[in-house]
């Protein structure tokens, strides 16, 4: 089934896909979950991208956020809105 595990945005989209399979020292949390993302679904990932060359900063940022929110890819935590954090601790408190 396909399903959506990360949303970012980036200037350099092949820097951003060949940093995906450089964490074999991954030290930062967020690192550590790229690192597990790609070692556990490896044959199964697919990087799907959207060029927006008209948008600014702030209009992608909250296209991001909102795509985020809508669908809660579980690596992409620590974006997410206080509404969706809210709702998130309501469900898993742990």
């Amino acid at each position: 089934s396909d399903y959506i595990l990360y949303i970012g945005q980036t200037k350099d989209l092949k820097a951003r896909f060949d940093s995906y399979f450089n964490y074999k020292n991954a030290q930062k949390p967020s690192d550590q979950l790229k690192r597990k993302m790609i070692l556990i679904w490896e044959d199964h990932l697919y990087f799907q991208f959207i060029k927006l060359p008209t948008a600014t900063k702030s209009m992608l940022d909250d296209i991001e956020y909102d795509l985020i929110d809508a669908i809660i890819p579980p690596f992409n935590a620590q974006y997410r809105s206080d509404n969706v954090k809210s709702y998130m601790k309501i469900i898993n408190p742990n």
